[in-house]
């Protein structure tokens, strides 16, 4: 069973989005109802230096959720670095955003983070599954 998650997301209010608010009334509720801990750089930059511990993270995490609501350069640092060095168990969530269907593949499809059933998504989403490898 998974038992930690790292949370990679913006923080503060950008482009509309409050992303301290999704973390706390969409991504934590997910985790708690999968018996997930998670948490975010926060904690880290606090202690000291943030490189170091959240390449610690992203490699012995569990699982991540990443935030790709927007286009930010911290996440996608982040995002890839897991995938080079655990390139399974990644969750990504955006807020809805219309992409023409001609440019999705099945891959793409992620949970939206606005909506009455978006922590149900999220949480079904998180779900505990074999791992690939």
């Amino acid at each position: 069973m998974l038992k930690r998650a790292f949370v990679v997301r913006p923080f503060g209010t950008r482009s509309g989005i409050d992303f301290d608010a999704v973390d706390q009334l969409l991504i934590q509720p997910a985790l708690k109802n999968r018996e997930i801990e998670g948490a975010t750089t926060g904690p880290i930059l606090e202690a000291g230096n943030i490189r170091e511990d959240m390449f610690q993270r992203l490699l012995v995490t569990d699982l991540v959720v990443a935030d790709v609501s927007l286009h930010n350069a911290n996440v996608f640092y982040e995002l890839g670095i897991r995938h080079a060095l655990q390139p399974r168990r990644t969750v990504l969530i955006r807020a809805r955003q219309e992409t023409p269907r001609a440019e999705r593949g099945p891959e793409d499809e992620v949970p939206s983070i606005s909506g009455p059933s978006a922590t149900s998504n999220t949480t079904r989403k998180i779900r505990a599954r074999p791992s690939t490898r």
